[in-house]
């Protein structure tokens, strides 16, 4: 015969989450903001070779991603003791004292505050019975299993989403980046200085969004290619730029090839 106590410690025991499950929750949560942080700090940072000043210019910008880091780890779990990883796996954070109860905001900031020590919050969280990281001790929290999960196909979805959004913004700004380069300036005012293409093209109208390329530096030289799309008044063209670049000095373009497309 179980005593009342022995049965509550298994109920508390039979909703507590997993470790694969907050696992997972963990790495889908990390990945959604790292790829947000990426693709802040490659608009920031760009591809071509910033000057000292420029670098200086730029700093505050990336202390500002860092900041942002920070505060999107410790908010992530604001909203009812769940973040999009955990709403994904079916788990969320409650009180320790009542498993009905979401904790407050300020507990789950207390609770991620640790993720500095995160190594020593593994090894915790995997020896620990009630499977607790240390930030669930301070912030007396626990993680357990939703009773409402959302349907498979939502979730799934969601990922998907995710995933194919992140892709988007990181291809979109890869792009804007490259164009924003000086290599990418110099091989557009070549272009339009070439009297060959101004002919083929009967004049230029503009320049397609997708193009391919990439700017490359060894030591203090850079190299860069790109495929520029070129819309032109009677004919669009596509055009090969090779650029050469020295130690402290401009873009050259060694190399300007147009084809048909």
């Amino acid at each position: 015969m179980y005593t009342d106590k022995e049965i509550q410690e298994f109920e508390f025991k039979r909703k507590l989450s997993s470790r694969k499950r907050r696992i997972v929750a963990f790495t889908i949560d990390h990945f959604i903001i790292i790829s947000i942080l990426m693709t802040i700090i490659f608009s920031i940072i760009g591809f071509d070779n910033a000057s000292q000043l420029d670098v200086f210019k730029k700093l505050g910008s990336l202390v500002f991603v860092f900041i942002l880091a920070i505060v999107l780890y410790l908010i992530k779990d604001g909203y009812n003791g769940t973040s999009i990883g955990k709403w994904i796996m079916g788990i969320k954070i409650r009180r320790m004292d009542d498993l009905e109860k979401a904790p407050s905001f300020g507990q789950t900031v207390v609770r991620n505050l640790l993720i500095v020590i995160w190594p020593i919050e593994f090894i915790y969280f995997a020896s620990n019975e009630k499977k607790q990281r240390i930030g669930d001790v301070l912030a007396k929290t626990v993680v357990i299993k939703s009773e409402k999960k959302s349907p498979v196909g939502l979730r799934i979805g969601t990922i998907i989403s995710l995933g194919l959004t992140v892709c988007f913004f990181l291809f979109f700004f890869v792009i804007s980046t490259l164009k924003q380069s000086d290599a990418y300036k110099a091989s557009i005012m070549a272009i339009e200085n070439n009297p060959e293409i101004l002919e083929e093209t009967g004049g230029i109208e503009g320049y397609g969004f997708f193009m391919s390329g990439q700017v490359n530096y060894t030591n203090d030289y850079g190299e860069a290619a790109f495929d520029i799309s070129v819309n032109g008044k009677l004919k669009d063209v596509s055009v090969k730029a090779y650029l050469t670049k020295e130690s402290d000095g401009d873009w050259v373009v060694q190399e300007l090839q147009n084809y048909n497309e």
